[in-house]
């Protein structure tokens, strides 16, 4: 843990600064404790301070620890390509060399719910030598995060935490980035609120959310997912085998449906469907990209299925949230399965 990183940290529980046991006199922190004003202590271990106890939001922690754990599934030059492309779509960019254009000259950078710092490792690289990047997971994939980005940007830091209790001091960073992970928390909207509330005034906050989709493929996933989430993670991803095995028969079928008219209380447009896309956007997720080998598509569906909370949200809902915090919104669009949104706090 970086010093500068010691001074934006806060006892969750409290909202009260916290401070070494033991001061250390070097830059970086690699093993001690931190305490707070109450006498809670919090390790830090490996050059990361952990906030989080072994019991909060178990599961989460649990799937997404072994989600990203699966290194073999989703490290693949091909999927950060593809990646990349899905991105220049979602953002509405010409270029992936737009998109580092998000985030400030200097300041502090927040990426919650980082991961594995998978996609983390297409930006950071690009960021401004005066940016500090500091990357919070809730599960243990946060170790991995450190062993990917620290050699790519010295100024980097890590934090085991979770977004509801996040242990950052109000209006202590310049960018909040939360690609994908506020609807995997107990409340998607506590989550927005959290991320606004460490951002300073004129900060931005960036984020990707799950967007709700027509009523069949809402009541498929909610089936789905309350099954799998009940079990524990590889035996989920084994479960979850032959749906992906059912995408790739969908997409190698070649076939193109006809939907003569539109079916609006599906929300089912007329058109020509391949196959594989009209069960996908419609009725489940049956994933496949052929481009990629089955366990990075099984990685995907899994991602899916699997975590125990994963919300749902309209366009309205989001306009709601940022009217109520004050937020203005410079950009947002669906792209597929989610909301991209970039909002900015006021200034004072």
């Amino acid at each position: 843990m970086r010093r500068s990183t010691l001074a934006l940290l806060v006892d969750p529980a409290s909202g009260e600064r916290v401070r070494l046991a033991q001061p250390a006199g070097a830059d970086e922190t690699v093993a001690g404790v931190l305490v707070g004003n109450d006498g809670r202590t919090y390790p830090i271990r490996g050059g990361i301070p952990r906030f989080v106890p072994p019991d909060d939001q178990a599961q989460t922690q649990e799937s997404f620890g072994y989600k990203w754990q699966k290194q073999d599934a989703y490290e693949s030059e091909g999927y950060l390509r593809l990646i990349e492309r899905d991105e220049v779509v979602r953002w509405g960019l010409r270029a992936m060399s737009e998109f580092y254009d998000f985030f400030p000259r200097s300041g502090i950078v927040l990426e919650v719910g980082c991961g594995s710092a998978h996609f983390a490792s297409l930006y950071v690289p690009h960021l401004a030598r005066d940016v500090e990047w500091i990357g919070m997971d809730l599960s243990s994939a946060i170790d991995i995060a450190r062993e990917r980005i620290r050699p790519l940007k010295e100024r980097s830091d890590f934090v085991q935490g979770d977004i509801l209790q996040m242990p950052f001091a109000a209006e202590s960073v310049d960018h909040v980035f939360a690609r994908g992970v506020l609807h995997h928390t107990p409340s998607t909207e506590k989550a927005f609120r959290a991320c606004v509330r460490v951002l300073r005034p004129g900060g931005e906050l960036t984020f990707l959310i799950y967007r709700k989709l027509g009523p069949i493929r809402e009541f498929t996933d909610d089936h789905i997912r309350a099954y799998l989430s009940k079990l524990p993670p590889a035996e989920a991803w084994k479960m979850l085998e032959p749906l992906t095995k059912l995408g790739r028969a969908l997409s190698e079928a070649r076939v193109t449906v006809t939907v003569p008219e539109d079916i609006p209380y599906l929300e089912l447009p007329a058109g020509e469907y391949d196959l594989q896309r009209l069960v996908y956007d419609h009725i489940l997720k049956a994933y496949w990209n052929p481009d990629l080998d089955f366990e990075t598509n099984q990685h995907n569906t899994f991602d899916w299925y699997h975590p125990q909370f994963a919300f749902h949200h309209t366009e309205d809902d989001i306009r709601r949230w940022c009217r109520s915090e004050g937020l203005a919104i410079t950009f947002i669009k669906a792209a597929w399965t989610s909301w991209a949104v970039r909002a900015v706090k006021p200034g004072r």
